[in-house]
């Protein structure tokens, strides 16, 4: 069983969260790493993956509406 978790998001982030939510600042490539730790600390693996994170669209959608009065 994990006891403990430590996430490091590649700029800098890190998290000790089971599951966390990750929000980055800059689109690039980063390489994420956990390391889950299990009882007595005698367990521990680490697993690396790179993902790309890229700048969100900046498409706008104009919509037509009503005043309420």
């Amino acid at each position: 069983q994990v006891t403990t978790w430590a996430w490091s998001f590649g700029d800098g982030g890190t998290s000790s969260g089971q599951s966390p939510t990750y929000v980055y600042s800059t689109p690039g490539d980063y390489w994420v790493t956990l390391k889950a730790t299990g009882p007595g600390g005698t367990v521990s693996k680490t697993l690396e993956t790179s993902i790309t994170i890229t700048a969100p669209s900046t498409t706008t959608k104009k919509t037509r509406g009503r005043k309420r009065r």
